[in-house]
């Protein structure tokens, strides 16, 4: 499996996480030794470890690697910028992905970047203005559907969340993924019934395919069910889902920073942020 292929499975959660990161180091391990000149290998190999060991040292060296082999690799930017982000470095990783955007302006994963990284950030406004631009210019692109529905309700905008998020699932199917956010979505606009019917629906579908934990732990959150938001929390750090690594600036979780349980998952997984928590 392509080291590109089995980084998104990760994001996504389409496939559990320390089954489709392993795949992903092997491949790109592979790659750059068979060439140690490969940008993509080494921004591949970065992304990887970070994912699968949580390793921030050892990815910080090799997205660093890719981006001097080749300035101009698009998603050697993106990832190094999505490292930078989950980091708290949010100005340096705008830097990266606004070079990225200048190269290719018209591929939407570079804007959707830029406005995840401005999200995260904590920039709510500038990512809700850039993400209104992409869904206005690329309408079938699912995810900026659910990026634009999840700066909205944490806003308070939870009627356009919920029509976005709506949206979302009828472009991407109704996939854990997507059903996670429109739960998510419901959650924070008080429409606790249809959230937790959705709840059951994904949790159904584990029987069948992965789950994230990290995913269902976000609509617990908007449920402020803190007792379940930090156990699934704690079990996504017991599977190592990959997902974790934006746990130290996903603003989803800001009324748990500082507890004990959610600082001990940082730990876990080596976030740097941790100190700034504790």
């Amino acid at each position: 499996m392509r080291p590109i292929i089995c980084a998104a499975n990760e994001v996504y959660g389409v496939m559990p996480f320390q089954e489709t990161s392993a795949a992903a180091k092997e491949a790109a391990q592979k790659a750059v030794t068979l060439d140690e000149n490969l940008a993509e290998g080494y921004a591949a190999l970065g992304f990887a470890v970070l994912m699968h060991d949580f390793d921030w040292a050892q990815a910080e060296k090799h997205l660093r690697r890719a981006v001097e082999l080749n300035p101009n690799y698009v998603t050697g930017l993106i990832w190094y910028c999505c490292f930078l982000g989950v980091k708290g470095e949010s100005e340096e990783a705008l830097k990266q992905i606004r070079h990225a955007l200048k190269l290719d302006p018209l591929t939407p994963i570079v804007p959707h970047t830029l406005n995840l990284t401005l999200y995260y950030a904590g920039h709510f406004e500038e990512a809700i203005a850039g993400g209104e631009r992409l869904v206005e210019r690329e309408p079938r692109y699912g995810l900026a559907q659910l990026f634009l529905s999840s700066v909205m309700w944490k806003v308070g905008r939870t009627d356009e969340a919920v029509r976005l998020a709506n949206r979302a699932v009828l472009l991407l199917g109704r996939t854990p993924y997507s059903l996670a956010w429109l739960t998510s979505a419901y959650a924070a606009s008080g429409e606790t019934g249809k959230a937790r019917d959705l709840i059951a629906e994904i949790e159904e579908s584990s029987v069948r395919r992965y789950i994230s934990p990290y995913l269902l732990a976000v609509a617990y959150a908007n449920l402020r069910d803190t007792e379940k938001t930090l156990e699934l929390l704690e079990k996504a750090a017991e599977i190592r889902d990959g997902r974790l690594i934006w746990l130290g600036v996903d603003p989803q979780f800001d009324e748990l920073r500082g507890h004990p349980r959610f600082d001990k998952v940082l730990r876990k997984t080596n976030n740097p942020l941790v100190a700034a928590h504790v």
